[in-house]
């Protein structure tokens, strides 16, 4: 089997799911939810790196880590601030 490739009508669908979502979505989910590709799958990896790679490409989401995305400047406060133990010269 080939990897999915992401369409751009599909980014659109994609990216629209993380806009509405109230908290990060993992581009594991989006897959599961809209492809039903799991990690069992023996195209997950290529699949995970084509739904991120399409969903970098918006500007309408921001990637947060790991397989998280979430709505461009939506993120709590204190993610732009150093922890006071880490603040030295």
């Amino acid at each position: 089997a080939a990897p999915i490739e992401v369409k751009p009508e599909d980014i659109d669908k994609l990216v629209d799911k993380i806009v509405t979502s109230p908290a990060s979505v993992t581009a594991t989910r989006l897959l599961e939810e809209n492809y039903e590709i799991t990690p069992s799958n023996k195209t997950f990896p290529d699949d995970l790196a084509n739904i991120m790679a399409a969903l970098r490409s918006s500007d309408k989401v921001q990637w947060v880590g790991g397989d998280r995305f979430r709505k461009v400047g939506d993120f709590p406060d204190f993610i732009q601030e150093l922890p006071e133990p880490f603040q030295f010269v």
